[in-house]
C-alpha cells in the first residue's frame, strides 16, 4: 500500500451564485470548481499492471470579500482502478461520491438566494483519469468528472450538474 496525496483545479458545472464586487468585478461559485486537495491509498495487485486507489478529498470553490463570502464545498470519496500503459502512462476509472456537500454564506453574502447554508444531495458520479509518471513518486493527472447535485430542501428541486474537467499534481510514498 502507497500513500499519496495531491492537488489540483477543476473547472465546469453549473452555475451557483455570482457575487458582485463595490469594483465592477464579479466571481461565479460554480458546482465544478475549484479547488481539489486530496490523500489517499493505492493497492497494486501482485504482478499486474493494475492499481486500486481509495481517495478522500476537500473540493470547494469560493468568492471572498470584506463584507462576506461565499463558498461551495464537499468532500468527495472516490474508488479507481489504473491500469498501466507502459512505465510512465496510465488509465483509469472510477466512482465518486461527493459528502456533505453544501453551499454557505456570510455577511451580506447571505441575500444571494440560499441563506447562510442549503445542503446538497450528490448522485454517484463516474470519473476517467489519465496521468503521467514524471518519476515514480511524481504523476501529473487529467481527469473528466461526472455527478450531480440535488438541493435537499426543497425536494422537488431539479438537478444540477456538477461535472467538471480537472488538472493535478500527485506525489505517491513509495
Amino acid at each position: 500500500m502507497a500513500p499519496f496525496i495531491g492537488a489540483g483545479l477543476t473547472f465546469g458545472g453549473e452555475d451557483l451564485v455570482t457575487a458582485y464586487y463595490t469594483s465592477g468585478n464579479s466571481q461565479t461559485v460554480t458546482t465544478g470548481g475549484l479547488l481539489d486537495l486530496r490523500m489517499g491509498l493505492e493497492y497494486r495487485l501482485n504482478g499486474q499492471p493494475i492499481a486500486i486507489q481509495g481517495v478522500v478529498a476537500y473540493h470547494v470553490d469560493n468568492a471572498t470579500a470584506t463584507n462576506g463570502d461565499l463558498r461551495f464545498a464537499r468532500i468527495p470519496v472516490e474508488l479507481i482502478a489504473m491500469y498501466d500503459l507502459g512505465s510512465q502512462w496510465r488509465v483509469g476509472v472510477g466512482m465518486r461520491k461527493a459528502t456533505g456537500a453544501k453551499i454557505t454564506a456570510s455577511g451580506s453574502a447571505t441575500s444571494a438566494g440560499f441563506g447562510s447554508s442549503t445542503e446538497f444531495k450528490s448522485n454517484l458520479g463516474f470519473l476517467v483519469t489519465a496521468e503521467y509518471m514524471v518519476t515514480p513518486q511524481v504523476g501529473l493527472q487529467a481527469r473528466y468528472v461526472n455527478e450531480s447535485y440535488t438541493i435537499q430542501f426543497p425536494s422537488s428541486q431539479p438537478k444540477v450538474d456538477g461535472s467538471h474537467f480537472g488538472l493535478f499534481g500527485l506525489f505517491y510514498f513509495r
